[in-house]
């Protein structure tokens, strides 16, 4: 969106899900029952580990459910401009062509980094993954030869999307991001302009209800509802109606996704089955979380903090990085405090430490990286533009 037309909280709410993301890995390496349950014979560390099953606590170890708002924010931002609006074909192809290169210059960059880390043996999670009991999860990473003619060719034949989790496990999301950014466009070369492009969506939403991309159909659907009507008026009614859904979306949202169904049967979820016109529990509540976030004014105003704003801004660089930080800084910090700590405070002090490794290494990929990959796609967009006015 442009600069007066973006709404900067929507910022704090992906800077939000990139933490979560950040510690429901974490919890993958060190307390692994508290994401997966017994399921593959993860077992407990300590007792207080089943109480992330209970609301809100779940949220905490919630990835799935901040995949989801990441999805519908792409879905939503993508889209709020052109829905009912007069935009060209053309723009909207230019601002397809270039959404490979916006996500792409994160992705090459940690790709590149994860193959030197693999290849300099600058990764410990096999060795920590047979302290914390992370087996297959963290220790199936980073795993036999590595080879940088594979790597090379790979990103040489422009398929480093589709290879890159290989390198940097968690980047199979910007691969479902870049593919649901494509379909937001396509719809809209059909629709932006379409009298009856609500029904369409509609029906769209429908015809997705069991795959992740729903979830950008979701976000343009509000777009169109905060573009074209006035839902923010009369504020007490939007008060009351947020307030409504916040119980509901702080359940749903803290569903436990990753988790088999014997832990999930003693717990408060266990009654539930899978729900319709859905693909998971995660997926609804990350609606109703946006949905309270886009349309009510506290909402707003508390992710206004500067503090979230930051966080939002960096997100990006923190959801690249963060998981090479886990596999490498993090590790090797964990096998220097195992011997001389209890299991609990090596970990909460190596989240503490890692976590300010991770914001700090996103900061500088944001600053010095991941902008000019924006400037440089905003000045080729603007230059092919100009040649075809």
């Amino acid at each position: 969106m442009s600069s007066t037309a973006r709404q900067r909280h929507l910022d704090s709410l992906r800077g939000i899900a990139a933490c979560v993301v950040v510690l429901v890995h974490w919890c993958c390496v060190y307390f692994p029952y508290t994401v997966f349950g017994s399921q593959g014979g993860y077992q407990m560390h300590k007792g207080w580990e089943r109480l992330l099953y209970t609301p809100p606590l779940s949220l905490g170890i919630a990835g799935y459910w901040a995949v989801c708002i990441f999805f519908v924010l792409s879905g939503y931002v993508l889209s709020y401009q052109y829905l009912g609006g007069s935009a060209s074909r053309l723009k909207l192809l230019m601002a397809a062509a270039k959404r490979p290169f916006r996500l792409g210059g994160i992705v090459v960059l940690t790709v590149l980094l994860g193959g030197l880390l693999w290849d300099r043996g600058w990764v410990w999670n096999q060795e920590v993954a047979k302290i914390t009991g992370s087996i297959p999860y963290f220790a199936e990473y980073w795993q036999g030869p590595f080879s940088w003619p594979f790597l090379l060719g790979q990103i040489a034949a422009f398929n480093v999307f589709d290879v890159a989790r290989t390198f940097n496990g968690p980047l199979w999301t910007i691969a479902r991001e870049l593919e649901g950014s494509l379909l937001t466009y396509l719809v809209l070369l059909f629709i932006a302009g379409w009298r009856y492009r609500l029904a369409a969506l509609a029906a769209l939403f429908f015809v997705f209800k069991e795959s992740e991309y729903q979830a950008f159909i979701f976000g343009m659907i509000v777009a169109h509802l905060r573009r074209n009507h006035s839902l923010d008026h009369p504020q007490p009614t939007v008060r009351i109606a947020a307030a409504i859904l916040f119980l509901p979306a702080l359940f749903f949202s803290s569903f436990p996704y990753f988790t088999g169904p014997e832990t999930l049967a003693g717990t408060v979820y266990g009654w539930m089955s899978k729900p319709i016109l859905v693909n998971s529990w995660s997926m609804l509540g990350a609606y109703l979380v946006f949905l309270a976030t886009v349309f009510s004014p506290d909402a707003r105003d508390l992710l206004r903090l500067k503090f979230l704003l930051y966080l939002g801004r960096i997100s990006y660089g923190i959801y690249g990085i963060h998981f090479l930080v886990l596999g490498s800084f993090s590790s090797w910090l964990f096998l220097q405090q195992i011997p001389v700590m209890n299991y609990t405070l090596a970990v909460a002090s190596n989240l503490v430490m890692s976590f300010a490794v991770i914001v700090g290494i996103a900061h500088l990929l944001t600053k010095w990286f991941d902008d000019k990959v924006i400037d440089v796609c905003s000045w080729a967009e603007r230059r092919i533009n100009r040649f075809f006015e």
